[in-house]
């Protein structure tokens, strides 16, 4: 005798490579940033990056502290290093190039081990 499967409970959610891939767009923002583009592209990067801290926190594909520690690695840590350079960084320094290259190395390091973390820990 066969039994009915189960009725699933809940809306259905988003795959894990969604909010993986919308994140890894951030790097490109980093790119963009760095170098001089329409204020409206990089607006419309942040709200796929808002969609994708939305979609990773409603996920059952992470626990909370790997949420975390994705989202740090792959958003704030390189928004912060961004800030400190639009905000900190004088224009007339000496060896500003290189520190730009410098800065955007590292955000995307931050950006894809946070995207690769997240991924790595996901719940299938």
């Amino acid at each position: 005798m066969q039994t009915a499967p189960a009725p699933r409970t809940g809306r259905p959610r988003s795959p894990a490579w969604l909010p993986v891939a919308l994140l890894l767009t951030n790097g490109l923002v980093g790119l963009l940033t760095l170098a001089d583009v329409a204020p409206a592209l990089l607006l419309l990067f942040e709200a796929m990056d808002l969609a994708a801290v939305v979609i990773v926190w409603r996920s059952r594909h992470w626990t909370v502290g790997q949420k975390w520690s994705g989202i740090a690695l792959a958003l704030i840590l390189p928004g912060i290093l961004r800030l400190i350079w639009n905000l900190g960084v004088p224009e007339d320094m000496s060896g500003r190039d290189a520190w730009r290259w410098v800065l955007l190395v590292t955000t995307l390091i931050l950006n894809v081990s946070g995207c690769a973390s997240l991924w790595r820990t996901r719940r299938r």
